[in-house]
């Protein structure tokens, strides 16, 4: 009820969330793995097989730290929380870093292109780190997601180029779509007993769960298109690697 609502609790631990984060991380891992282990790619002769795998990597433990803190924090002022949150983005802030460096393979061939954006995003993630803004990073993936996107749709050399795109895509709505829900069903739905938001039972299931069920799906297919057509091999195959 309203008369019960307390500022000092106002914390997303809803199953919905932290469940769906450990999800998103058992499927990174699995795509990263597929990628560095299954088959075996000569990965010292094409090292930028790396970034991609670096990508997945860094997502799952972000999302794997994520869950962690929604799992087990139960105040806002706990020191865990800000530990957990800064870790949190850091790991996303190196996920973008590595994008970004599979965009500007397709796009630039200029080193300094190269030196400024990896930069610039590098920059990003320390700054949300040190200062623990969440918005900020949340912002850094999105532009990151949303530029993919356009690269890869420009370019489309081949089907999973295009799957790859759509994937992109799927994960920036995912990210849109908390934004628009966050409002209703996030923490200032607290204060009305989320009387205003459109999911079902948001104290089980929230916008974060929602988020994440959509951001799972596009990582999911970019993982799937990803192992069918690699990024950054010029052959666009690991079986013909092994």
């Amino acid at each position: 009820p309203e008369q019960a609502y307390d500022e000092h609790y106002k914390l997303d631990n809803t199953i919905g969330t932290w469940s769906t984060h450990f999800a998103i991380t058992f499927v990174c891992l699995m795509a990263a793995l597929k990628i560095l282990f299954m088959p075996r790619v000569p990965l010292r002769k094409h090292p930028k097989a790396y970034i991609m795998a670096t990508f997945f990597i860094f997502v799952a433990l972000a999302c794997g730290v994520a869950g962690v803190n929604h799992a087990i924090v139960r105040t806002v002022d706990s020191p865990l929380k800000n530990f957990f949150e800064k870790l949190t983005s850091g790991f996303f802030g190196i996920s973008c870093v590595a994008l970004t460096l599979v965009c500007l393979e397709y796009t630039v061939t200029n080193s300094w292109a190269w030196l400024t954006a990896s930069t610039a995003v590098i920059a990003t993630t320390v700054y949300a780190v040190v200062v623990n803004n969440q918005t900020v990073i949340d912002a850094l993936q999105m532009v990151t997601l949303f530029v993919f996107t356009l690269v890869f749709h420009v370019k489309r050399e081949n089907a999973m180029m295009v799957v790859k795109s759509v994937s992109a895509f799927i994960m920036f709505a995912g990210f849109l779509t908390r934004i628009l829900l966050a409002a209703d069903c996030g923490s200032g739905g607290y204060e009305n007993c989320f009387v205003d938001c459109p999911l079902p039972n948001p104290r089980v299931f929230n916008h974060n769960g929602l988020f994440h069920i959509i951001y799972l799906v596009g990582v999911s297919l970019f993982a799937w298109a990803e192992h069918r057509s690699p990024s950054l091999l010029a052959n666009n195959s690991y079986a013909s690697l092994v």
